[in-house]
């Protein structure tokens, strides 16, 4: 079979995954150029028209074999697609009754990607989770060179004392946030209302939208270029590689001034039970490409080719800095770090690739949320919804909108 181009696969995938669960009217088409589409078949929408299922049957198992090529890196992502396309045989099985040679094909991919799957078991969240676990592994906690069952069972008990420790922690702060919150005046909008009592809460952990309003806003004092998509709208491990790229390349085609310096916040999902979601961030500046991790570890070996990635389309033979202090001990406080590195690089102007110690305290990061409530949601602030958006509808420089205020 005749690889799928890389453009192909991405914009396929994501016509996959519009594929509507339990509706026997959805339809599914190729334009006869390798793109597939499809609609909810209701009188809203525009007519499917195209060639044979058998021909959609082929472009859609070229996807499929696209995405098993790419595993484990997309593991999640892939499960999402063979959902849809299960549900694409349930449809088109009962429309044509079993008489087309697409439905037969479409089951044996349906087979393969089911086994392929399972021998492959391991994913990009898997390969990512160093950098967002719950509770990372720090020095503060109990480590042992003894590998007797005391030994281990010592370092289980000072690493859960460790985990409880930071639950506490937090429990107080938000205990103490709720009855002693920063100072704000209400907004009248409910959404902004919101946002304003998270952020006035030092116990409180920030959504992604938080940190990009904070961005948004933080325009007005000084001009830069923004990536939104690796935060809102999808988390990177829930990406391919080429996926992470070609939202790079999309945003960054819609720069006007390009030697401006670039802000990439990058979201994470969880990666399992005792996992929060995590929120990390890449500067651009001064010919750096700059991976800034508040707890301190170094960027994950899957995530490493976007760093380059970033260097080779941003910078002229720059270089790769990242951060191995530890800032945050907390489990909620991400983003309001990684506001706090953005001013600190874009505002103050520090220089890029160097991490002095001590970092900001946790004094420091209560107190910017002051910052972070004047910047990201004014009083006067209206939205007409909540804005995690699909990140399509953000991809734009900061340099294009000198009076966009969120």
């Amino acid at each position: 079979m005749e690889p799928i181009e890389d453009m192909k696969l991405s914009a396929n995938v994501e016509a996959l995954l519009q594929f509507p669960k339990d509706n026997d009217q959805a339809r599914i088409n190729t334009d006869g150029n390798g793109f597939l589409f499809c609609t909810t078949g209701d009188y809203r929408s525009v007519a499917v028209s195209g060639t044979s299922f058998e021909d959609t049957a082929q472009i859609i198992t070229a996807t499929c074999h696209g995405l098993m090529k790419e595993m484990p890196q997309n593991t999640e992502r892939a499960k999402e697609v063979l959902n849809r396309v299960k549900e694409i045989h349930k449809v088109y099985s009962n429309r044509l009754k079993g008489d087309s040679g697409g439905i037969a094909a479409l089951k044996a991919t349906i087979d393969l990607f089911d086994k392929t799957l399972q021998e492959k078991g391991g994913n990009f969240t898997s390969s990512l989770c160093g950098s967002f676990v719950f509770v990372d592994e720090h020095p503060v906690e109990v480590t042992s060179s003894d590998s007797s069952w005391r030994g281990v069972a010592c370092q289980f008990v000072g690493n859960f004392y460790t985990k409880a420790n930071n639950l506490y922690t937090t429990a107080s702060q938000y205990t103490f946030g709720t009855l002693y919150p920063h100072e704000y005046t209400p907004s009248t909008d409910p959404i902004v209302l919101a946002r304003q009592q998270r952020i006035a809460n030092i116990g409180c952990q920030l959504k992604g939208s938080d940190g990009d309003e904070y961005i948004k806003g933080l325009y007005k004092q000084v001009p830069f270029n923004s990536i939104h998509s690796l935060l809102i709208g999808s988390t990177v491990n829930t990406l391919s590689l080429n996926m992470l790229k070609e939202k790079i390349d999309r945003e960054g085609r819609a720069f006007v001034n390009k030697d401006l310096p670039i802000i990439i916040p990058i979201g994470f999902e969880y990666g399992g039970m005792l996992e929060r979601n995590h929120v990390a961030l890449i500067v651009i500046k001064d010919n750096c490409v700059e991976y800034y991790d508040s707890k301190g570890l170094p960027c994950p070996d899957a995530f490493r080719e976007v760093l380059e990635y970033c260097m080779s389309s941003f910078t002229k033979g720059g270089k790769i800095a990242e951060n191995r202090r530890v800032d945050q001990s907390d489990i909620h406080n991400c983003v309001v770090y990684i506001c706090y590195h953005i001013t600190d690089r874009l505002v103050k102007n520090s220089p890029m690739g160097v991490f002095q110690s001590p970092g900001p305290t946790l004094k420091d990061i209560e107190e910017f949320r002051k910052e972070i409530l004047k910047v990201a949601c004014p009083p006067d602030m209206q939205v007409e919804k909540e804005d995690e958006r699909s990140a399509d509808l953000m991809a734009f420089s900061f340099s294009d909108f000198p009076d966009q205020d969120g």
